[in-house]
Protein backbone atom coordinates (compact mmCIF):
# COMPACT_ATOMS: atom_id res chain seq x y z
CA UNK A 1 0.00 0.00 0.00
CA UNK A 2 3.01 2.22 0.78
CA UNK A 3 4.94 1.64 -2.57
CA UNK A 4 1.21 2.60 -4.34
CA UNK A 5 0.98 6.09 -2.39
CA UNK A 6 4.71 6.63 -3.05
CA UNK A 7 4.23 6.01 -6.85
CA UNK A 8 1.44 8.26 -6.98
CA UNK A 9 2.87 11.09 -4.88
CA UNK A 10 6.74 10.31 -7.55
CA UNK A 11 4.27 10.35 -10.56
CA UNK A 12 1.80 13.73 -9.66
CA UNK A 13 5.07 15.46 -9.20
CA UNK A 14 6.42 14.59 -12.56
CA UNK A 15 3.74 15.28 -13.71
CA UNK A 16 3.67 18.57 -11.98
CA UNK A 17 7.03 19.52 -13.04
CA UNK A 18 6.64 18.23 -16.92
CA UNK A 19 3.33 20.78 -17.05
CA UNK A 20 5.37 23.65 -15.22
CA UNK A 21 8.18 23.09 -18.11
CA UNK A 22 5.84 22.84 -21.20
CA UNK A 23 3.82 26.22 -19.44
CA UNK A 24 7.47 27.60 -19.61
CA UNK A 25 8.49 26.38 -23.02
CA UNK A 26 5.22 27.08 -24.97
CA UNK A 27 5.40 31.40 -23.04
CA UNK A 28 8.99 31.64 -24.36
CA UNK A 29 7.99 30.28 -27.65
CA UNK A 30 5.23 33.09 -27.74
CA UNK A 31 7.45 35.92 -26.21
CA UNK A 32 9.99 35.04 -29.11
CA UNK A 33 7.17 35.17 -31.37
CA UNK A 34 6.13 38.38 -29.96
CA UNK A 35 8.84 39.96 -29.22
CA UNK A 36 8.97 43.55 -29.43
CA UNK A 37 10.86 45.32 -32.40
CA UNK A 38 11.55 48.86 -32.38
CA UNK A 39 8.81 50.20 -29.92
CA UNK A 40 9.41 53.59 -30.34
CA UNK A 41 8.54 53.34 -33.74
CA UNK A 42 4.63 52.84 -32.30
CA UNK A 43 4.19 56.04 -31.14
CA UNK A 44 3.70 58.59 -32.81
CA UNK A 45 4.89 62.03 -32.61
CA UNK A 46 1.67 63.47 -33.37
CA UNK A 47 0.18 60.58 -30.44
CA UNK A 48 -1.61 63.24 -27.62
CA UNK A 49 -1.42 61.06 -24.27
CA UNK A 50 -2.22 61.41 -20.43
CA UNK A 51 -1.99 58.89 -17.86
CA UNK A 52 -4.78 58.46 -14.98
CA UNK A 53 -6.56 56.09 -12.46
CA UNK A 54 -9.50 54.75 -11.49
CA UNK A 55 -10.78 56.79 -8.02
CA UNK A 56 -11.14 54.15 -5.38
CA UNK A 57 -14.16 56.15 -4.00
CA UNK A 58 -17.78 56.16 -6.17
CA UNK A 59 -18.57 59.21 -8.07
CA UNK A 60 -20.80 61.42 -9.15
CA UNK A 61 -21.54 64.63 -11.19
CA UNK A 62 -21.51 68.30 -9.82
CA UNK A 63 -23.66 70.81 -10.55
CA UNK A 64 -21.79 72.37 -12.75
CA UNK A 65 -20.92 69.53 -14.68
CA UNK A 66 -24.54 68.47 -15.19
CA UNK A 67 -25.33 71.99 -16.21
CA UNK A 68 -22.21 71.68 -18.36
CA UNK A 69 -23.36 68.41 -19.87
CA UNK A 70 -26.61 69.69 -20.59
CA UNK A 71 -25.36 72.75 -22.41
CA UNK A 72 -23.06 70.58 -24.66
CA UNK A 73 -24.99 67.72 -25.68
CA UNK A 74 -28.59 67.18 -27.02
CA UNK A 75 -28.07 63.00 -26.97
CA UNK A 76 -26.04 60.38 -26.31
CA UNK A 77 -25.47 56.72 -27.96
CA UNK A 78 -24.10 53.28 -26.60
CA UNK A 79 -22.52 51.80 -29.03
CA UNK A 80 -21.02 47.90 -28.37
CA UNK A 81 -18.16 46.29 -29.54
CA UNK A 82 -17.47 43.70 -31.45
CA UNK A 83 -19.33 39.80 -30.58
CA UNK A 84 -21.94 41.43 -28.81
CA UNK A 85 -24.37 42.64 -31.57
CA UNK A 86 -27.00 40.71 -33.22
CA UNK A 87 -25.18 38.79 -35.49
CA UNK A 88 -21.35 38.57 -34.68
CA UNK A 89 -20.01 35.09 -36.74
CA UNK A 90 -22.39 36.01 -39.55
CA UNK A 91 -24.55 32.87 -38.91
CA UNK A 92 -28.01 34.53 -39.31
CA UNK A 93 -26.55 36.73 -42.28
CA UNK A 94 -25.72 33.20 -43.74
CA UNK A 95 -29.37 31.68 -42.96
CA UNK A 96 -30.59 33.96 -44.95
CA UNK A 97 -28.47 33.61 -47.86
CA UNK A 98 -29.94 30.40 -47.98
CA UNK A 99 -33.25 31.15 -47.77
CA UNK A 100 -33.85 34.40 -48.70
CA UNK A 101 -37.13 34.19 -48.68
CA UNK A 102 -39.90 32.32 -46.56
CA UNK A 103 -37.01 31.89 -43.94
CA UNK A 104 -36.58 35.37 -43.02
CA UNK A 105 -39.30 36.04 -40.44
CA UNK A 106 -38.42 33.19 -38.50
CA UNK A 107 -34.17 33.31 -38.74
CA UNK A 108 -35.22 36.87 -37.52
CA UNK A 109 -37.17 35.79 -34.54
CA UNK A 110 -34.48 33.33 -33.76
CA UNK A 111 -31.71 36.27 -34.18
CA UNK A 112 -33.88 38.66 -31.41
CA UNK A 113 -34.36 36.20 -28.95
CA UNK A 114 -30.54 34.68 -29.07
CA UNK A 115 -29.38 38.38 -28.71
CA UNK A 116 -31.84 38.93 -25.89
CA UNK A 117 -30.52 36.15 -24.25
CA UNK A 118 -26.59 36.72 -25.17
CA UNK A 119 -26.99 40.16 -24.13
CA UNK A 120 -28.90 38.86 -20.47
CA UNK A 121 -26.18 36.55 -19.94
CA UNK A 122 -23.13 38.97 -20.21
CA UNK A 123 -25.20 41.99 -18.79
CA UNK A 124 -22.86 45.36 -18.76
CA UNK A 125 -19.27 43.27 -19.06
CA UNK A 126 -17.86 44.32 -22.47
CA UNK A 127 -21.52 45.96 -23.47
CA UNK A 128 -24.26 48.45 -22.93
CA UNK A 129 -27.61 47.78 -22.03
CA UNK A 130 -30.34 49.98 -20.81
CA UNK A 131 -28.96 50.51 -17.35
CA UNK A 132 -26.51 52.67 -18.91
CA UNK A 133 -29.12 54.87 -19.63
CA UNK A 134 -30.99 54.69 -16.76
CA UNK A 135 -27.36 55.35 -14.88
CA UNK A 136 -27.29 58.64 -17.52
CA UNK A 137 -30.42 60.02 -16.67
CA UNK A 138 -29.62 59.50 -12.81
CA UNK A 139 -26.33 61.07 -13.06
CA UNK A 140 -27.90 64.38 -14.88
CA UNK A 141 -31.22 64.58 -15.98
CA UNK A 142 -34.28 61.94 -16.15
CA UNK A 143 -35.47 63.67 -19.21
CA UNK A 144 -32.25 63.32 -21.31
CA UNK A 145 -32.29 61.25 -24.33
CA UNK A 146 -30.21 58.35 -24.65
CA UNK A 147 -30.06 55.18 -26.22
CA UNK A 148 -28.25 51.92 -27.05
CA UNK A 149 -27.24 51.49 -30.90
CA UNK A 150 -27.08 47.62 -32.07
CA UNK A 151 -25.23 46.78 -34.79
CA UNK A 152 -24.07 43.33 -36.18
CA UNK A 153 -20.23 43.34 -34.48
CA UNK A 154 -18.98 41.14 -36.98
CA UNK A 155 -15.00 41.10 -37.09
CA UNK A 156 -14.36 42.11 -40.48
CA UNK A 157 -14.57 45.96 -42.27
CA UNK A 158 -17.71 45.40 -44.27
CA UNK A 159 -19.44 44.51 -41.12
CA UNK A 160 -18.08 48.08 -39.27
CA UNK A 161 -18.92 50.06 -42.72
CA UNK A 162 -22.45 48.39 -42.62
CA UNK A 163 -22.49 49.52 -38.84
CA UNK A 164 -21.09 53.30 -39.40
CA UNK A 165 -23.90 53.44 -42.75
CA UNK A 166 -26.77 52.26 -39.98
CA UNK A 167 -25.43 55.10 -37.45
CA UNK A 168 -25.67 57.82 -39.76
CA UNK A 169 -28.77 56.78 -40.80
CA UNK A 170 -30.10 56.42 -37.67
CA UNK A 171 -28.92 60.08 -36.63
CA UNK A 172 -30.02 61.77 -39.85
CA UNK A 173 -33.95 60.44 -39.57
CA UNK A 174 -33.72 61.52 -35.37
CA UNK A 175 -31.64 64.78 -34.54
CA UNK A 176 -32.07 68.21 -35.63
CA UNK A 177 -29.48 70.82 -37.14
CA UNK A 178 -27.28 71.74 -35.22
CA UNK A 179 -27.80 69.08 -32.90
CA UNK A 180 -24.52 68.08 -30.55
CA UNK A 181 -24.51 64.26 -30.02
CA UNK A 182 -22.38 62.35 -27.75
CA UNK A 183 -21.47 58.74 -28.86
CA UNK A 184 -19.45 56.41 -26.69
CA UNK A 185 -18.37 53.45 -28.26
CA UNK A 186 -16.57 50.23 -26.75
CA UNK A 187 -13.82 48.61 -28.43
CA UNK A 188 -14.20 48.34 -32.70
CA UNK A 189 -17.11 50.73 -32.22
CA UNK A 190 -14.27 53.21 -32.18
CA UNK A 191 -13.32 51.79 -35.79
CA UNK A 192 -17.15 52.81 -36.92
CA UNK A 193 -16.53 56.21 -35.39
CA UNK A 194 -13.28 56.95 -37.60
CA UNK A 195 -15.64 55.13 -40.34
CA UNK A 196 -18.32 58.10 -39.93
CA UNK A 197 -15.83 60.79 -40.08
CA UNK A 198 -14.45 59.74 -43.60
CA UNK A 199 -17.61 59.28 -44.66
CA UNK A 200 -18.52 62.45 -43.67
CA UNK A 201 -15.47 64.88 -44.28
CA UNK A 202 -13.60 62.93 -46.85
CA UNK A 203 -14.95 62.96 -50.39
CA UNK A 204 -12.31 60.22 -51.92
CA UNK A 205 -12.93 58.25 -49.12
CA UNK A 206 -16.47 58.19 -49.93
CA UNK A 207 -16.33 57.88 -53.55
CA UNK A 208 -13.95 54.99 -52.87
CA UNK A 209 -16.30 53.09 -50.59
CA UNK A 210 -19.40 54.17 -53.07
CA UNK A 211 -17.58 51.82 -55.43
CA UNK A 212 -16.93 48.99 -53.15
CA UNK A 213 -19.92 48.42 -51.53
CA UNK A 214 -22.73 50.11 -53.68
CA UNK A 215 -23.60 53.72 -54.04
CA UNK A 216 -27.58 52.94 -53.32
CA UNK A 217 -26.04 51.80 -49.72
CA UNK A 218 -24.33 55.75 -49.32
CA UNK A 219 -27.13 57.20 -51.59
CA UNK A 220 -29.20 58.75 -48.24
CA UNK A 221 -26.44 60.06 -46.32
CA UNK A 222 -24.78 61.57 -49.28
CA UNK A 223 -28.53 63.40 -49.87
CA UNK A 224 -27.94 64.80 -45.96
CA UNK A 225 -24.29 65.07 -45.97
CA UNK A 226 -24.94 69.08 -45.61
CA UNK A 227 -27.26 68.17 -43.42
CA UNK A 228 -24.63 65.84 -41.08
CA UNK A 229 -22.07 68.74 -41.29
CA UNK A 230 -24.09 71.07 -39.01
CA UNK A 231 -24.26 68.56 -36.30
CA UNK A 232 -21.21 68.35 -33.49
CA UNK A 233 -19.90 65.34 -32.85
CA UNK A 234 -18.44 63.54 -29.63
CA UNK A 235 -16.37 60.30 -30.41
CA UNK A 236 -15.69 58.76 -27.06
CA UNK A 237 -13.78 55.37 -27.50
CA UNK A 238 -13.15 52.52 -24.92
CA UNK A 239 -10.16 49.82 -25.74
CA UNK A 240 -10.41 50.86 -29.18
CA UNK A 241 -7.53 49.16 -31.36
CA UNK A 242 -5.62 51.73 -32.82
CA UNK A 243 -6.12 50.87 -36.28
CA UNK A 244 -8.70 53.11 -38.69
CA UNK A 245 -7.57 56.39 -40.28
CA UNK A 246 -9.63 59.47 -38.45
CA UNK A 247 -11.00 62.94 -40.40
CA UNK A 248 -11.25 65.15 -37.91
CA UNK A 249 -13.51 67.97 -38.60
CA UNK A 250 -13.63 71.07 -36.62
CA UNK A 251 -17.20 70.36 -35.47
CA UNK A 252 -16.02 66.83 -34.32
CA UNK A 253 -13.87 65.98 -30.57
CA UNK A 254 -12.25 62.93 -30.08
CA UNK A 255 -10.74 60.57 -26.70
CA UNK A 256 -10.00 57.43 -26.35
CA UNK A 257 -10.07 55.66 -23.29
CA UNK A 258 -7.50 53.09 -22.59
CA UNK A 259 -6.73 50.47 -19.78
CA UNK A 260 -3.33 50.85 -19.17
CA UNK A 261 -0.08 49.94 -16.48
CA UNK A 262 3.08 50.83 -16.67
CA UNK A 263 5.23 54.10 -17.04
CA UNK A 264 5.64 53.65 -21.25
CA UNK A 265 2.48 54.62 -23.45
CA UNK A 266 2.99 50.84 -24.97
CA UNK A 267 1.05 47.88 -24.68
CA UNK A 268 1.92 44.82 -22.49
CA UNK A 269 4.07 42.07 -22.93
CA UNK A 270 3.24 38.03 -23.26
CA UNK A 271 4.54 37.52 -20.05
CA UNK A 272 1.88 39.63 -18.23
CA UNK A 273 -1.53 38.28 -19.50
CA UNK A 274 -2.43 35.51 -17.47
CA UNK A 275 -3.04 38.48 -14.68
CA UNK A 276 -4.15 41.46 -17.18
CA UNK A 277 -0.85 42.96 -15.51
CA UNK A 278 -0.15 45.72 -18.34
CA UNK A 279 -3.84 46.73 -19.09
CA UNK A 280 -6.10 45.83 -22.32
CA UNK A 281 -4.26 43.26 -24.43
CA UNK A 282 -7.39 43.14 -27.02
CA UNK A 283 -7.07 46.67 -27.58
CA UNK A 284 -3.31 46.10 -28.74
CA UNK A 285 -3.91 42.58 -30.46
CA UNK A 286 -7.23 43.53 -32.26
CA UNK A 287 -5.37 45.23 -35.06
CA UNK A 288 -4.67 45.09 -38.62
CA UNK A 289 -4.41 40.89 -39.47
CA UNK A 290 -7.19 40.29 -36.70
CA UNK A 291 -10.35 40.22 -38.72
CA UNK A 292 -12.52 36.89 -39.05
CA UNK A 293 -13.08 35.85 -42.76
CA UNK A 294 -16.94 36.12 -43.76
CA UNK A 295 -18.30 32.60 -44.08
CA UNK A 296 -20.01 34.70 -47.05
CA UNK A 297 -18.55 34.50 -50.22
CA UNK A 298 -19.64 37.44 -51.56
CA UNK A 299 -18.88 39.42 -48.33
CA UNK A 300 -15.42 38.00 -48.19
CA UNK A 301 -14.86 39.32 -51.89
CA UNK A 302 -15.99 42.86 -50.66
CA UNK A 303 -13.49 42.37 -47.70
CA UNK A 304 -10.43 41.86 -49.88
CA UNK A 305 -11.47 45.19 -51.63
CA UNK A 306 -11.74 46.88 -48.70
CA UNK A 307 -8.08 45.86 -47.39
CA UNK A 308 -7.15 48.51 -49.98
CA UNK A 309 -8.79 51.06 -48.32
CA UNK A 310 -9.40 50.33 -44.63
CA UNK A 311 -5.73 48.01 -43.98
CA UNK A 312 -5.16 44.53 -43.87
CA UNK A 313 -8.44 42.48 -42.47
CA UNK A 314 -7.56 38.90 -42.28
CA UNK A 315 -4.20 38.56 -42.13
CA UNK A 316 -2.09 36.50 -39.79
CA UNK A 317 1.65 37.77 -41.23
CA UNK A 318 0.19 41.33 -41.41
CA UNK A 319 -1.04 40.47 -37.52
CA UNK A 320 2.43 39.51 -36.14
CA UNK A 321 4.27 41.99 -37.73
CA UNK A 322 1.65 44.64 -36.18
CA UNK A 323 1.79 42.68 -32.49
CA UNK A 324 5.57 43.28 -32.02
CA UNK A 325 5.14 47.11 -32.04
CA UNK A 326 2.57 46.99 -29.06
CA UNK A 327 0.69 50.25 -30.34
CA UNK A 328 -1.04 51.76 -27.86
CA UNK A 329 -1.77 55.26 -28.76
CA UNK A 330 -4.02 56.53 -31.81
CA UNK A 331 -2.51 59.56 -33.48
CA UNK A 332 -5.66 61.08 -33.50
CA UNK A 333 -7.56 62.86 -30.76
CA UNK A 334 -6.92 62.55 -26.90
CA UNK A 335 -5.29 59.23 -25.50
CA UNK A 336 -6.28 58.55 -21.76
CA UNK A 337 -4.27 56.00 -20.09
CA UNK A 338 -6.00 55.14 -17.59
CA UNK A 339 -5.36 52.03 -14.71
CA UNK A 340 -8.60 50.48 -14.32
CA UNK A 341 -7.49 48.49 -11.16
CA UNK A 342 -8.47 45.10 -12.81
CA UNK A 343 -4.77 43.64 -12.42
CA UNK A 344 -4.65 40.12 -10.11
CA UNK A 345 -1.87 38.30 -8.13
CA UNK A 346 -4.19 35.03 -9.73
CA UNK A 347 -4.56 34.24 -13.36
CA UNK A 348 -7.67 36.62 -14.12
CA UNK A 349 -7.53 37.05 -18.06
CA UNK A 350 -10.60 35.26 -18.40
CA UNK A 351 -12.21 37.28 -15.51
CA UNK A 352 -11.24 40.48 -17.69
CA UNK A 353 -11.68 39.55 -21.04
CA UNK A 354 -7.95 40.26 -21.42
CA UNK A 355 -8.41 43.59 -19.45
CA UNK A 356 -11.08 44.89 -22.64
CA UNK A 357 -14.30 44.04 -20.62
CA UNK A 358 -13.91 46.71 -17.85
CA UNK A 359 -15.02 49.66 -19.55
CA UNK A 360 -18.23 49.31 -19.48
CA UNK A 361 -19.22 48.28 -16.22
CA UNK A 362 -21.83 50.76 -15.39
CA UNK A 363 -20.70 52.38 -12.32
CA UNK A 364 -17.47 53.43 -14.22
CA UNK A 365 -20.01 56.09 -16.29
CA UNK A 366 -19.76 58.70 -13.64
CA UNK A 367 -15.38 58.73 -14.32
CA UNK A 368 -16.22 58.71 -17.80
CA UNK A 369 -18.47 61.67 -17.91
CA UNK A 370 -16.68 63.25 -15.50
CA UNK A 371 -13.30 62.80 -17.77
CA UNK A 372 -15.30 63.84 -20.89
CA UNK A 373 -16.02 67.02 -19.57
CA UNK A 374 -12.85 67.82 -18.20
CA UNK A 375 -10.36 67.18 -21.36
CA UNK A 376 -12.95 68.03 -24.68
CA UNK A 377 -14.04 71.40 -23.70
Amino acid sequence: MFKIIFILIISSLCSLFLGIALIRYIQRKILNYLSVENYKEAIHPDSKYLMNQIPSEELSLTQLEKDTFLKRYDFCYFVHGTFVGNDPFHIYGLLSYLFPENGKPIIEKIQQYGHKNHLAFIKDFGNFNSFHISSLKELVDSDFPAETFTWSSGNNHLARVNGAIKLLKSIISKHDYKSSILLIGHSHAGQIFALMSLIINNIFFRKKLSRIVGRKNLLMIEKKLKFLKTLKFTFVTLGTPPRYQWHISPKMKLIHFINHRGNEPIGGSFSGLLTTRDGDYVQQWGIAGSDIVSPLNEEALINTELNQLLGEGSNIVELKKNIKTRKRLHRNGKNLLVDYRDQGNLPNFFKTALGHGVYTKVNLLPFHLKEILKHLD
